[in-house]
Order: C-alpha cells, then structure tokens, then sequence
C-alpha cells in the first residue's frame, strides 16, 4: 500500500521565507533611518505585515486636515448667522430716536388763572399731558388729564370743593385754587394711581388771580391783597 501524501507545511501567518545573503546586503545598501529592525525581521524571516492601526496612523494627519477644515467651515456659519441675525434685529427695531422723542417730557412749573365762564380754555400742558378743570353734569368741577393727541379722552382726577379759580403744577404736583364762602382753599394732588387731594392751605378773602414764580404760587385778591404759597417744601 503506497504512503499517503504528506500535507504540506503550512508557514506561519505572517512569516515569510528568509532572503539570502546578497539580497540583505542589497537592501542594506539602500537601507532609510529607522528601517534597520524590519531588514533585520526580513532576514530571518519573521517579519510580519503592518498592522492596521498603523496605517491609520500614516492617514492621520490627512484627517486632521480635514477635521479642521470642517470646524472651521462650521464656526464661518455660525458666525454668519449670528452676524445676520443682527444685522436684521438692527433693521427691523424701533428707531431709538424715535423711542427717546416718544417719552413725556419733563413737567413744566406753571400756572394759569381759570375763567370760571370757560374752563375748557384753562389748561397745563405738561410734555404730552394736559391738567384742566371741567364741569360735569352733576355740577361738579373736576381736575381732569387728557393727552395732546386726544384731547377729548381724559380721566377724572380730583373734585373741586368750590369755585375754581386757578390750576398750578410744581415738581409733577398739582395745585388747585378754590373759592369758597368768604374765603379761598389750596388743594394739592400727586397724579399718581391711590393718590387722594390734600387742603394745604386755606385764607380769607376772594381770590381772583393765580401765578406761580420760582417755587412761589402767589394768589391775588379781589381786593388787592397777595397771599404767597412757598410750594418747594410742600
């Protein structure tokens, strides 16, 4: 009976047949920096293919390449968008000089006698708000504000205890000047929501005449007589 073949040897994964004598010389001969250990492993016949891991490393710096590219392509966007989203806010906002002229204007210390057979034409233009005195239905006077824009809007302040005889607005407060029975009355009031007049003064004698000079409301007489109202420490 012939003997079976024998199978052959089977090299081990990753080791190659030595090269002779000449061949190393020859490779020596044109050997690089760093390339002595793997002539040495091809000599001997151990030498093992490059793992994978290292050729990703030779790729490596390509990939950062582009990497960086993409970050930075992706940070231009942002910044695009950003710059345009401003860009669009600036355009579409309110004029911030048309906000600043919008604002009331800073009250303006004055006075003015009331002609009790025209009220209507009395009255305090403070910036946009106007202070005046107004008879109603009931028979009642009243200290109304309105707006310079809608005049015929307005909104009941305070009663007036008397006959009106002149209107003042010192530092935002109102000064109303009454007649009464045998004397007059000085009412003042803060426009401001829960605030309630307040009688500061009262004197005899029929007022006829009101001014306001400096921080002095000075009411006249019908008789000649002044009465002097210092309103800065009120």
């Amino acid at each position: 009976m012939a003997d079976s073949p024998r199978p052959a040897r089977r090299r081990p994964t990753g080791v190659h047949a030595p090269i002779n004598a000449a061949e190393a010389a020859k490779r020596a001969a044109h050997v690089r920096p760093g390339e002595e250990d793997a002539l040495r492993a091809a000599a001997t016949g151990t030498r093992r293919p490059r793992a994978a891991g290292t050729r990703a490393q030779g790729r490596s710096p390509r990939a950062l390449t582009f990497a960086a590219v993409g970050i930075g392509a992706a940070l231009a966007l942002v910044l695009a968008f950003v710059l345009i989203r401003a860009i669009m806010g600036a355009l579409l906002a309110p004029d911030a000089r048309d906000a600043v002229e919008s604002m009331p204007l800073a009250a303006e210390n004055q006075a003015v006698t009331i002609d009790a057979d025209d009220l209507g034409s009395a009255s305090i233009a403070c910036g946009r708000t106007v202070y005046a005195v107004r008879s109603f239905d009931d028979g009642v006077m009243r200290v109304v504000r309105s707006s310079t824009d809608a005049p015929d809007s307005f909104v009941s302040l305070f009663d007036i205890l008397g006959t009106p005889v002149g209107l003042a607005v010192y530092n935002g407060t109102i000064y109303a000047v009454a007649n009464l029975d045998g004397s007059y009355s000085v009412c003042a009031y803060v426009d401001a929501d829960g605030s309630v007049p307040v009688q500061i003064a009262e004197e005899s004698g029929t007022a006829s005449d009101v001014a306001l000079d400096g921080s002095q409301l000075k009411i006249t007489c019908t008789d000649g007589k002044a009465f002097e109202l210092d309103l800065e420490n009120r």
